[in-house]
Parts: structure tokens; sequence; C-alpha cells
């Protein structure tokens, strides 16, 4: 306990340090603080430039976290790699900023989904099953790392502004 204090203590040292202004502009959002937190937790120090802490954050939403929880995913999820989980994830992102959208249809996002699974190897193309993946994969995302929520039914977004900014 008394480790954790210290960590603590440290933690919010650097936060009122100037250079982490920027960071502290985050942590009034509960995501985004739990990832400052999560990130700090492994590292000790807060990343000197703010795309790394999303690069390192994203990391440990993505892949450390159910590793350290022994969490088992969907199995089309599950096979992603990290580097495919983020490009996933910056195709989203990117096709509905290049739109202008920052909410979008769930039928939108399955679709860039199927998509970007018909591109990799030993993905079954038969339509019925590609559809059930991308289902799968979103209620993944969704679910198990927050970083798309259902805002309205059927219509979705980033869990916040800044994750599409930075995909």
């Amino acid at each position: 306990q008394t480790e954790g204090l210290k960590k603590a203590d440290r933690f919010l040292e650097q936060l009122k340090r100037q250079e982490n202004q920027p960071i502290r502009e985050l942590v009034a959002t509960p995501i985004l603080l739990s990832l400052i937190c999560s990130v700090f937790q492994e590292k000790s120090v807060f990343p000197t430039k703010r795309f790394k802490l999303y690069q390192e954050g994203l990391d440990i939403l993505l892949v450390r976290w159910d590793r350290a929880r022994g969490i088992q995913r969907d199995q089309t999820y599950q096979n992603l790699s990290l580097s495919d989980k983020i490009k996933l994830l910056s195709h989203i992102a990117a096709t509905n900023f290049h739109r202008g959208n920052y909410f979008f249809e769930k039928s939108e996002v399955l679709n860039i989904i199927a998509d970007y699974l018909v591109t990799l190897p030993d993905t079954d193309r038969d339509p019925e099953t590609l559809w059930l993946d991308s289902e799968a994969v979103l209620r993944a995302i969704e679910v198990q790392h927050g970083l798309l929520v259902e805002k309205a039914r059927g219509i979705y977004s980033f869990s916040h502004l800044t994750f599409q900014e930075y995909l």
C-alpha cells in the first residue's frame, strides 16, 4: 500500500508540471483519465508527446489489459493482431472523419469492418459469415475496450473525439 501511495504522489507531482499541461486537459474525461493512469502505472512517467500517450494507451486497451486480466475474446476479434486492430480502428476513424461524420450508422461501421476483414488471410468470404464476424468485432470494440459507443439506437461514435482524431 505504501508503494501505491508513493506512485500516486509521483503521478500528481508529474501531472502538475508545466510540460504536462496537455495531459492535464485530458483528465477531465473518465476514459482518458483511465488511459492516462494505465500508461503511468506501467511507465511511471508521462510520454512527452500526446500521440505517444494515445499509442501506448491503445496498446494497453487493446492487448495488455486483456492479457493482464486473463480475458479471452471472440475468436474473430482475438485473431486480429494489435496492428490489425489499430489499422481497422484507423480505417473507421479516417473514413468517417473524411466524410465529416462524428456519428455514424451501425451499417456503415459494419461495412468498413467487413471490407477490412476480407483483406486478411483465412477470412471466410461468405457474406452472412462476414456480416456476423463484423458484428462480433464491433461488439468487441464497443463492450471490451469502450473505444466505440452506441450513442443512440444504431448510431455510433468514438467514445471520445480525441481517439478518432488520433487514429
